[in-house]
């Protein structure tokens, strides 16, 4: 029994990682294309469009902070994917100037920050927590 537990509980870190890896991917990909903005003002005014972009940096940022809490690394390695989590914001604003329709801003990098935040708040337990291969 304690045999097929450690299987399960190997299946399910590495599924985390492999989701963990596609949202980034996906997260990555949304904010470094123009696409999502075309759609947006195809479909929404101008204040509704820009409530909503910066609706979807704060929700992108906790969505992605709390898939990173279900990870459940070693306590040290727990940091360095918030570190990861903050560079991320500042690396694709950054990037954002090189791609058409987009533009950077230390506002989105601020809102990206109160997505990692919010986050954090959630699922604060996951995070404060013992690692889940050291359970």
């Amino acid at each position: 029994m304690e045999r097929s537990k450690g299987k399960v509980s190997v299946f399910l870190a590495r599924l985390a990682w492999a989701v963990w890896i596609l949202y980034a991917a996906a997260w990555s990909w949304a904010l470094l294309t123009p696409q999502p903005v075309r759609l947006r003002d195809a479909l929404l005014d101008e204040t509704p469009a820009l409530v909503s972009s910066k609706v979807v940096h704060v929700a992108g940022y906790l969505a992605f902070t709390m898939l990173s809490g279900c990870l459940r690394p070693a306590v040290p390695y727990r940091w360095l994917i918030l570190a990861f989590l903050s560079l991320h914001a500042f690396g694709t604003e950054y990037l954002q100037q090189f791609v058409p329709q987009r533009t950077p801003s230390l506002h989105d990098v601020g809102l990206d920050h109160v997505g990692i935040v919010l986050g954090l708040a959630i699922t604060w337990k996951w995070w404060l927590g013992t690692s889940a291969s050291a359970a």
